[in-house]
């Protein structure tokens, strides 16, 4: 066998990203850093898409079936706001008016948003050494093993379950304290065809519900003795770490542990420790002040009453403004805040193809060509980091995406169904502006014509919406390296995808990026589906080395940081090279394809 044609063997099965079965993967993820959204450059195209958001809500918000209903929204970049659009209710409580006028600081319930707390506060205490997160709940709360073998009576076995899993929602724990039990809607019971029960012995005596929550009609929340009896004789749904399932049980038991290993209440720890620390100053578990509450009409009474053991599910009170500092805070923070986790990394699958549980995020993931219908063709997936709430009168949800360095918050006071109308109208708006921000600024700060005319080398590195930053042209000491790796039967394409690490960490100096060949999806069209594992696909970044040096490394250097500057230089570190960015008038950039349409 010729010489060649075992280096172009070699050189395909280390390149191509996609395992041995599959035919065609999607473009990898990510393509870009963090875009910079609230940059002067991107000023018009910005207002032109909070203009169309701003309309498409207020004709949503605005229809009579919303006439009780308050709202806030929020959109955020990483370093700052980018709208933030507010809707009294035309119909305000009568009972309990709350604010004359919703504004950004605006009080709201914000519910199962307080969980991220929960979790954060588990991370600073494994960083401080006071628990770790692959510790049993049971060495925290030995009374949880009160037969000796590790389990309840109920049969849930604590011994085996993890602050981790406790977190991530994989546990196998049922959901509540009873709140689903419909023994308190006799209505709804008859309604599914359930025998009647005696009313005699309703709460603890006969049906061993707890006595407090709605199970009292709301007159005494629920404590730490309340939460240990009902878990005790719960029976779990699956084996721990099986399976996931959303269990709001699993964080009023991560509350009894980070009030335990701190010598604080719960309450007092995310205040003092969290809320405070990032400057969320009125976000709180204590009841607002009337004057800037959002009160749900109809359902007054459930403003002021206070969860008590259900705090670190659900109990926290905030406003958008400050939700924007916790997603700037988030955005900024996620890989950095426990020795071995990155926050919005998923856990375990959820209930689709696209759809996972983080610690305890909800995580989606969409091809960008999906989310952005008329003006993308990417198939890059796009990943969606969210967490939504809800408790009586009141429906919040943030989303985050990473990609962008974007965060939305959305927080209702009234009839929540508007929220799937307004998140679907900001998302679609908002990533496509961004998509084409980062699309812009790939263009001006990286493509272009690099040469070392020495050793008569040349890259060519273009954008397009369907690929990315890409290399068109890729001549190294006079041989057509495209050609050595690309085979005459396929269609590759050179992707390049930030690591977001640099050459010098501590000046962030020398942006270093990894060449991702790959075979096009789109070269399939037209021939339907070839087999049941075309999208099985597996990373594999690192390829081929010389002399110890990545072969698919590119380090781009120079031009600064911030708005406006360009690389000047791009290193190849396996080539042992150091090409210079040739003057656009000398390079005949459109016949070397850096121009493509987007």
């Amino acid at each position: 066998m010729a010489a060649t044609t075992i280096l172009q063997r070699l050189l395909l099965l280390a390149l191509i990203v996609t395992s041995t079965l599959s035919a065609y993967c999607d473009a990898p993820s990510p393509a870009f850093p963090p875009p910079q959204l609230d940059s002067k450059t991107h000023a018009s195209k910005l207002h032109k898409t909070t203009n169309r958001i701003t309309r498409a809500v207020e004709d949503i918000i605005n229809r009579d079936e919303f006439n009780t209903t308050h709202l806030s929204l929020e959109i955020t970049s990483q370093f700052s706001g980018l709208l933030s659009l507010q809707h009294t209710a035309r119909e305000r409580s009568e009972l309990r008016p709350g604010a004359t006028r919703i504004t950004d600081r605006s009080m709201y319930r914000i519910a199962s948003m307080t969980k991220p707390f929960t979790v954060l506060a588990l991370f600073q205490l494994q960083k401080a050494g006071k628990l770790d997160l692959d510790d049993p709940i049971s060495l925290y709360l030995p009374e949880l093993n009160t037969t000796g073998t590790g389990k309840g009576r109920g049969g849930l076995p604590f011994k085996d379950i993890t602050l981790r899993a406790l977190a991530s929602q994989i546990t196998g724990i049922p959901r509540d304290l009873a709140q689903q039990d419909v023994v308190n809607n006799p209505d709804e019971a008859d309604r599914l065809g359930l025998p009647p029960l005696p009313d005699a012995g309703r709460f603890k005596g006969d049906y061993n519900l707890p006595e407090c929550d709605q199970n009292v009609n709301y007159t005494r929340a629920c404590n730490s003795t309340d939460l240990l009896g009902w878990v005790d004789q719960l029976s779990p749904l699956f084996a721990p770490n099986q399976k996931s399932t959303y269990s709001n049980l699993n964080f009023d038991l991560l509350g009894l542990v980070i009030a335990k290993v701190s010598d604080m209440t719960y309450e007092e720890y995310i205040e003092i420790e969290i809320l405070r620390e990032i400057g969320m100053n009125n976000t709180s578990f204590s009841t607002p002040p009337d004057d800037v509450a959002a009160v749900a009409r109809g359902i007054e009474f459930y403003w002021p009453f206070e969860i008590g053991v259900q705090n670190p599910t659900g109990g926290l009170y905030s406003s958008s403004s400050e939700m924007s500092i916790w997603l700037r805070y988030v955005l900024s923070t996620f890989n950095a805040q426990a020795t071995g986790v990155n926050w919005f990394n998923p856990t375990s699958f959820s209930g689709s193809l696209n759809s996972y549980y983080g610690m305890p995020f909800e995580i989606f993931r969409a091809k960008t060509k999906d989310v952005i219908f008329d003006t993308s063709n990417s198939t890059r997936p796009l990943t969606f980091v969210t967490k939504g709430g809800g408790l009586p009168g009141y429906t919040s949800n943030v989303v985050m995406i990473p990609e962008y360095g974007l965060g939305i918050t959305i927080l209702i006071a009234g009839d929540g169904k508007a929220l799937s109308e307004i998140l679907q109208a900001v998302t679609e708006e908002m990533v496509a502006f961004a998509e084409q921000a980062a699309l812009d600024e790939l263009w001006h700060r990286y493509a272009g014509v690099f040469n070392d005319p020495a050793s008569n080398s040349t890259m060519v590195i273009a954008v397009s919406n369907h690929d990315g930053l890409h290399i068109t042209h890729f001549i190294s000491n006079s041989r057509d390296v495209k050609a050595a790796i690309d085979r005459e039967d396929e269609q590759m394409v050179f992707h390049l995808m930030p690591t977001l690490l640099f050459a010098n960490e501590e000046k962030q100096r020398g942006e270093r990026w990894r060449i991702m060949p790959q075979k096009r999806r789109s070269s399939a069209g037209g021939k339907g589906k070839a087999s049941v594992w075309d999208n099985f696909c597996v990373s594999d970044v690192s390829w081929i080395m010389y002399a110890g040096k990545p072969v698919n490394e590119v380090v781009f250097w120079g031009g600064g940081v911030g708005e406006g500057q360009r690389v000047g230089e791009v290193e190849l570190t396996g080539f042992r090279k150091v090409l210079g960015r040739q003057e656009e008038e000398k390079s005949g950039e459109v016949a070397l394809g850096l121009v493509e349409q987007f």
